[in-house]
């Protein structure tokens, strides 16, 4: 079996629960939604979001949240979004 597929099993837990921190904001692949890390109990970690809602999730379905880009965004060389060819040269022209 592949060390991939033990972590999303679950196997080898012990070597992703050091990398999560308390307060960390986290994106959870079970639920396909980020949340805030609240607690550990084990293996299991203990997810808020600010609504209130609170869930418990395997830490191998949990990975560090990434910024958000919205799905119209410009995505420049740099990686950066809102940047990209078009922006340099001045953007979109308004008027006739």
């Amino acid at each position: 079996m592949s060390r991939q597929a033990e972590a999303v099993n679950g196997a080898d837990w012990t070597r992703i629960l050091p990398s999560l921190a308390v307060g960390m904001v986290v994106y959870d692949r079970r639920y396909e939604m980020p949340g805030t890390i609240a607690d550990f109990d084990g293996p299991m970690v203990c997810l808020t979001r600010p609504t209130g809602l609170a869930w418990r999730s395997h830490c191998a379905s949990v990975r560090p949240a990434r910024a958000r880009v919205s799905p119209g965004a410009v995505v420049g060389s740099s990686g950066a979004p809102g940047v990209g060819r078009a922006g340099r040269r001045g953007g979109l022209r308004r008027g006739p």
